[in-house]
């Protein structure tokens, strides 16, 4: 089965926001997190405990490091 692919398209809300995007704090932040994490040893340590995604039967599963950045901004925004 494996995760679900990841679509690097713009949607139609990101176009709408893009100029407004430009001068966002919180983006600006964010990008400065994710240049100083290593995600892909973060990753592989997450790929070992998710059991999940890994089966035939149903649908594709969400990759962990999706989640976990999820857990990161649920707990930074709250």
């Amino acid at each position: 089965m494996g995760f679900k692919k990841a679509s690097q398209d713009m949607n139609f809300a990101e176009f709408l926001l893009k100029s407004s995007m430009k001068k966002n704090r919180c983006l600006d932040n964010l990008s400065k997190i994710n240049k100083l994490l290593n995600w892909d040893s973060i990753e592989e340590i997450l790929v070992k405990y998710y059991s999940t995604g890994r089966s035939i039967k149903g649908a594709g599963a969400y990759p962990p490091l999706l989640l976990f950045k999820c857990l990161l901004l649920q707990k930074w925004f709250r």
